[in-house]
């Protein structure tokens, strides 16, 4: 009978309690939802349109800079130069001169003496370069003459004719001119996906189109400021065609995928905002978008004539986590309320029905096996009989077991204290089983790679891994180490998202020795890695933003020198070879400055073709020897002739020879010595039985000993150096890319005479 009362008790106190908490936090996720999907919303709508705004800005900067090479006088000179042959010839003779090199264009070997006059002129030299500069972001650049035939190229085009492509008729507009930005598609020939920037060469009049320009650019570095967008977890920017199409995002390949045709109809009748919507695999989503305004630079056919939009979206499930945990809180104080309820409701019916409640509470818990408990009941009659009867039962029953449950208590308080340390672990812990299966999965696993522990238990730990088999390699390692400390891979979420992870791996043994399984722990690095990219894309930008006016300055002022305009009067030479001096100060910093950072990410990638050592190093004397002339300072080159060729990257085995030959110069008094020394030693460097080896010995301020131990750390400067302007970078980055080589840097220096880095590279010869 008491049982009935207490639940009925009982009963009533959970109902008061528990429908107040139900309205509440209805109404807080109604209420919480509808305005937060509206502050989003809003805020979405606000980084498309930042987006969109930067977009435009990307695309007017390359217009901008593809004008600046076809405003050139030195390319408009060539194209005009080129145009010539066509004088004294009928049109019939120079359509049949073109087609016989179209027909034989697709056999045509780079040694070919066509291909070779296209590939190796003068303004096809200057145009590697400037693609050379400009990184990645460019894949091709040629130029056309005023019929449309290829004249100058930084590789093969695909055709020799152009005049019958859609761009070329679109750039030459009826010889009038104009802008054309191609759709963006996959270029065969570049071998990327690519927006081509078509521009007209104009003559010197501005009003009749002489060649036309076409620069194609990789859309993937063109446009990674759209890729590198992300908010939270699920949030991501895409670049949208008005034709549904994604062009790019952070996630899919280009031109992989459309949105669906209700959601582009919604976008393209409006002028931005934000709306709800499904993507291709049915999640919805909170999306803000906006036009990309254009300003009608270019003409209206580019882009295949469709409209450009960017949205930002992010996952409802992951826009609603903070109204969500507003729920859990409220839920929390329901739950506290019930509490307090029941507490009230179970001392009245204790009250009520006390002396069997407690009798039958203290058999049962007896009965468990709980001892130690006693019953209070003091009454004179049979039920206090009976209790005490009862607590002298638990009292023997406590001694016999007392042992028993101290060891048992020792046992369950150390797993409890290892359980909390793998529970609470802010890093990803996993053991898995002699078969790779997962055994244990804590919290902190649970929250970052997505998954509940349920679904991954028994399950193989390799299912984690962006590159299912790098399990299996990490596991010989381990296997034949015992362990694998801070091993750097990629984790695939279940969400799709990839993260960086730094991974120890170790063998997990009982008591006897014997391997049981493996335990790894692991820590999420991605932060870490998109600050590094952010860092390098903010270089590369501050890069490009800096060196495309510095390249044109520098060309002109060297070209003026040369006497490619005229002779020079002579009052304006040394202000010309300061200029060009300056500027190249400016460019070896901006490319320093630019190393460094790709050094320091562990993102400096080498180009390894043969290179003719001597002819590198030569052609660096040549350039420095104006700098050297400024001081008074000689150059003497005694380098052996004809090196073999050896495996390097010749732009930045460049870097070396000018960082070193600048310092040289910059620590060498009026009137010094600069000796660069180049020869073929025997001996052994590293696992090479050769080596290449190139000195550089000034007599310059000299360098003391304790300085000379640090000197190759970034930023760190000799104590002489005073007031002579450097940033300490240079030698840093000699010896970081000496070292991709294989190579070695070594100094020898004495304070007021002067010092020698020599520099040994492997010769390796190329494969072939």
């Amino acid at each position: 009978m008491f049982r009935g009362i207490q639940c009925k008790i009982l009963s009533l106190a959970v109902i008061i309690g528990l429908l107040p908490g139900m309205v509440g936090i209805t109404l807080t996720y109604l209420g919480g939802t509808h305005l937060l999907k509206n502050s989003i919303g809003t805020n979405f709508h606000e980084i498309a349109r930042k987006e969109s705004e930067y977009m435009r800005r990307v695309i007017e900067k390359e217009i901008d800079e593809v004008h600046s090479l076809a405003i050139s006088p030195f390319i408009r000179k060539y194209v005009e130069d080129e145009n010539l042959k066509y004088n004294s010839k009928g049109n019939e003779e120079i359509i049949g001169e073109i087609n016989s090199i179209e027909n034989i264009w697709p056999r045509l070997k780079e040694n070919s003496p066509i291909l070779r006059n296209i590939m190796n002129n003068e303004v096809a030299e200057y145009i590697k370069e400037y693609k050379k500069r400009e990184g990645e972001e460019y894949a091709e650049i040629f130029i056309t003459d005023a019929k449309g035939a290829v004249i100058a190229a930084t590789n093969k085009t695909s055709d020799y004719f152009q005049a019958d492509e859609r761009w070329w008729e679109e750039a030459y507009n009826n010889g009038k001119g104009g802008i054309y930005l191609s759709d963006v598609d996959y270029d065969e020939s570049a071998k990327v996906f690519s927006l081509d920037f078509c521009l007209p060469i104009m003559d010197k009049s501005n009003k009749k189109v002489i060649g036309i320009i076409k620069v194609v650019t990789d859309i993937r570095h063109l446009f990674s400021g759209i890729i590198n967008v992300n908010i939270g977890k699920t949030g991501h920017s895409d670049l949208v065609s008005s034709d549904g199409t994604v062009i790019i995002d952070a996630i899919s390949p280009p031109l992989s995928w459309k949105i669906s045709e209700g959601l582009i109809s919604k976008i393209t009748a409006s002028r931005g905002g934000w709306t709800m919507d499904k993507d291709e695999h049915g999640i919805s989503a909170i999306i803000g978008f906006s036009p990309v305004e254009w300003g009608g630079k270019f003409t209206s056919s580019s882009l295949g004539g469709k409209n450009w939009y960017i949205f930002v979206r992010q996952d409802l499930s992951e826009a609603y986590t903070p109204i969500i945990g507003l729920v859990w809180k409220v839920s929390l104080v329901g739950i506290l309320l019930i509490g307090i309820f029941t507490l009230v409701a179970l001392s009245m019916a204790r009250q009520i029905a006390q002396p069997l409640s407690i009798l039958q509470n203290g058999v049962e818990l007896i009965g468990q096996g709980k001892f130690d408990y006693r019953l209070e009941i003091k009454t004179k009659d049979e039920i206090g009989d009976l209790a005490n009867s009862i607590n002298r039962m638990a009292e023997e029953l406590e001694n016999r077991t007392s042992e028993l449950e101290f060891q048992r208590g020792e046992l369950e308080e150390t797993k409890n204290y290892l359980k909390n340390i793998l529970e609470h672990s802010a890093d990803i812990v996993i053991t898995t089983d002699l078969n790779g299966n997962i055994v244990e999965f804590n919290k902190a696993a649970e929250e970052i790679l997505e998954y509940s522990k349920e679904e991954v238990i028994g399950k193989p730990a390799g299912e984690f891994y962006l590159n299912k088999s790098e399990r299996k390699n990490i596991m010989e390692i381990v296997n034949k180490n015992g362990r694998v400390n801070n091993y750097e891979t990629t984790f695939k979420t279940k969400n799709g998202r990839v993260l960086y992870i730094s991974l120890t791996l170790s063998q997990l043994k009982d008591n006897s020795g014997k391997i049981i399984g493996t335990v790894g722990i692991s820590r999420d690095v991605t932060a870490k890695k998109n600050l590094d990219q952010m860092k390098l894309d903010f270089m590369y930008m501050l890069t490009h933003d800096i060196k495309s006016p510095l390249s044109i300055l520098l060309g002109l002022s060297t070209m003026i020198l040369d006497g490619k305009f005229g002779s020079v009067d002579d009052k304006f030479i040394e202000p010309l070879r300061s200029i060009y001096s300056s500027g190249r100060k400016i460019s070896s910093l901006v490319d320093n400055c630019l190393t460094s950072a790709l050094i320091e990410t562990g993102k400096l990638n080498l180009e390894m073709k043969p290179v003719k050592v001597d002819v590198v190093l030569n052609s660096i004397i040549k350039l420095m020897n104006l700098q050297a002339e400024k001081k008074g300072i000689t150059i003497k080159s005694d380098v052996q002739k004809s090196f073999p060729e050896i495996m390097a990257d010749e732009i930045y085995l460049d870097r070396v020879f000018i960082n070193l030959l600048s310092n040289a110069i910059k620590y060498t008094p009026d009137g010094g010595e600069i000796k660069v020394k180049g020869q073929i030693m025997d001996g052994r460097i590293k696992p090479h039985k050769k080596y290449v080896e190139i000195s550089f010995t000034d007599t310059g301020i000299g360098i003391s000993e304790e300085d000379i131990a640090g000197l190759f750390n970034k930023y760190k400067r000799a104590k002489g150096a005073g007031r002579i302007e450097g940033t300490g970078l240079g030698l840093f980055i000699v010896k970081s890319i000496i070292d991709l080589h294989d190579g070695e840097v070594d100094l020898k220096s004495k304070v007021g005479e002067g010092s020698t880095f020599t520099i040994k590279l492997p010769l390796k010869k190329p494969r072939g």
